[in-house]
């Protein structure tokens, strides 16, 4: 198990280069004024890593609203108050969410062709 400092030294080679990585994922994801960003760079090493790499998994599903919409379909749950509530959630969770559900899917397909 590689330590956070260590995993960020390998693939940013400093704070400032994550802090400005995690920054450019969470544009998509965050208002114009950015007050959510403001106090990011206080953020322990670990949980910056965690953000941006759940902000990467969600821009390559396809961004905020493709995951919740998958999330919905999935969940057979496609009301309103269902993709409001999902829509209010952190990255983090969101990303959880649709890991979970594509682990299923995988699962699913590897259960049929062992049958």
């Amino acid at each position: 198990m590689v330590s956070p400092l260590k995993k960020m030294q390998e693939q940013f080679g400093s704070k400032e280069k994550l802090v400005a990585s995690v920054m450019e994922a969470l544009k998509p994801y965050v208002s114009k004024n950015a007050e959510e960003l403001k106090n990011i760079k206080a953020q322990s090493t670990a949980k910056l890593l965690k953000l941006y790499e759940s902000a990467k998994k969600i821009t390559e599903a396809g961004g905020k609203e493709a995951v919740i919409e998958k999330l919905t379909t999935a969940s057979q749950k496609a009301n309103a108050a269902v993709r409001e509530k999902l829509a209010k959630l952190p990255l983090n969770e969101l990303a959880a969410r649709y890991n979970t559900i594509k682990a299923a899917a995988v699962n699913k397909v590897r259960g049929k062709k062992a049958e």
